[in-house]
């Protein structure tokens, strides 16, 4: 039942599709994720510091991997299913992080939605990660009107740990992650509530 959505979520999703742009820190602006940033997807993630931790992306990532993972998010976006964003330099107009949101429906009506963040290794130090996850936590409850949000994390990532918590993310214990190209591995499971909705 992921794909069972509310019309307005759908709507706002396919926003990002038509060109819609979310600015940060005047420097840098957030924008649907396309196939055109493919090369520079599998520049980040080919990075086994980054990739060591990233479930879904195993080290050793192909570029056609990354043509692949960006033409679904592509297609995701224009579906109004799922919203990938990309982070943007102004000046350079160079790709330095991904955000995504995948909303589903529970069995009780509600929707909740796994967020995720990855951040280019030359821009680790800054302050992105919780900058970032905050915008992309807005989204979520403001435009989206998503009940819940939910974050894993591999349980020594204690870096990307320490952003969910900073984004006011609660650790709910540890849940099996299935994993691209390893074996399920064990990761501490995040959750907030919209405040919105309480």
């Amino acid at each position: 039942m992921a794909y069972i959505l509310a019309p307005h979520i759908r709507k706002a999703i396919k926003a990002f599709a038509e060109g819609r742009q979310i600015t940060m820190n005047n420097k840098y602006h957030l924008r649907c994720l396309t196939m055109a940033q493919s090369a520079e997807l599998h520049e980040i993630l080919s990075d086994r510091t980054i990739s060591r931790w990233i479930a879904k992306f195993a080290y050793g990532y192909k570029p056609d991997e990354a043509i692949a993972w960006c033409k679904r998010a592509e297609l995701a976006v224009n579906e109004g299913s799922e919203l990938f964003l990309g982070l943007y330099d102004n000046l350079s107009n160079k790709l330095i992080a991904i955000a995504g949101i995948s909303p589903e429906t529970d069995i009780d009506g509600t929707v909740k939605a796994e967020i995720g963040y990855v951040v280019a290794k030359e821009y680790h130090g800054r302050g992105f990660p919780v900058k970032l996850l905050n915008i992309v936590k807005d989204l979520a409850f403001k435009e989206l009107g998503i009940a819940r949000i939910y974050s894993t994390s591999a349980t020594g990532n204690l870096a990307n740990q320490y952003v969910l918590k900073r984004s006011g993310l609660e650790h709910k214990g540890n849940i099996i992650v299935e994993t691209n190209g390893h074996n399920p591995r064990v990761s501490a499971l995040y959750e907030q509530n919209n405040p919105l909705m309480m």
